[in-house]
């Protein structure tokens, strides 16, 4: 399995891995611990669901997420300010290529706030990475 991150919409990313590790929502529930009616909702695209969320199912089922760099191991608030630092921007000025405000990046990178997964999809388009989760 190899899933382009930035070549779906958010919601649908979370289908297709569910769908392309053979799970029900109530089996991806079950071992997640993710309610089925947070699944449900993160399918239809009524609530964003966050980084820290995907991350808890991708080391459940020994997936690796890589976007410029194996992000695995990064906590949330970690991986925001690395990718701003490697691109050598200050907040404000990341925070405006993102089109997100400067407090809310200020909460991402204090881990005072999780980040939705769409933040990371909007840098990867923002900056052309890839964002590929796939197979260990």
């Amino acid at each position: 399995m190899k899933i382009n991150a930035k070549e779906y919409p958010t919601n649908d990313i979370f289908k297709f891995l569910r769908e392309a590790l053979n799970l029900t929502q109530k089996e991806l529930a079950s071992a997640s611990g993710i309610s089925i009616s947070s699944i449900e909702k993160y399918e239809t695209n009524r609530q964003n669901y966050t980084y820290a969320t995907l991350l808890k199912i991708i080391k459940i089922f020994n997936l690796k997420i890589n976007m410029k760099i194996n992000i695995n191991n990064f906590k949330c608030n970690e991986l925001i300010r690395y990718l701003r630092k490697d691109l050598n921007l200050t907040q404000e000025q990341f925070s405006k290529k993102l089109n997100i405000s400067l407090s809310s990046l200020e909460k991402y990178e204090s881990a005072r706030q999780d980040y939705p997964f769409i933040i990371l999809v909007k840098i990867a388009k923002t900056f052309n990475y890839d964002l590929i989760i796939q197979d260990k």
